[in-house]
């Protein structure tokens, strides 16, 4: 996922379909968001749309976890 978010090096140069699949995982956005926020001082209402990825991924990450947390071992 690091290597296709545009981390080590510029996403507009990948193929087409590793800049989509980039677009739907959540680092690309926010690697997009530390960047506009510390290299240009853009704001919170520049990035709404990945912002809304992040809450996304979040939310799935969060059902997840609390559906399949258990304190109790699984009986096999």
């Amino acid at each position: 996922m690091i290597f296709i978010s545009g981390v080590f090096f510029d996403a507009a140069d990948a193929p087409q379909g590793l800049r989509d699949l980039a677009e739907v995982l959540p680092l690309k956005h926010l690697i997009d968001g530390f960047s506009g926020a510390l290299v240009t001082g853009e704001g919170l209402s520049g990035h709404g749309v990945a912002l809304l990825v992040l809450g996304l991924w979040a939310v799935l990450g969060v059902t997840l976890a609390v559906r399949g947390f258990s304190w109790d071992a699984r009986k096999s």
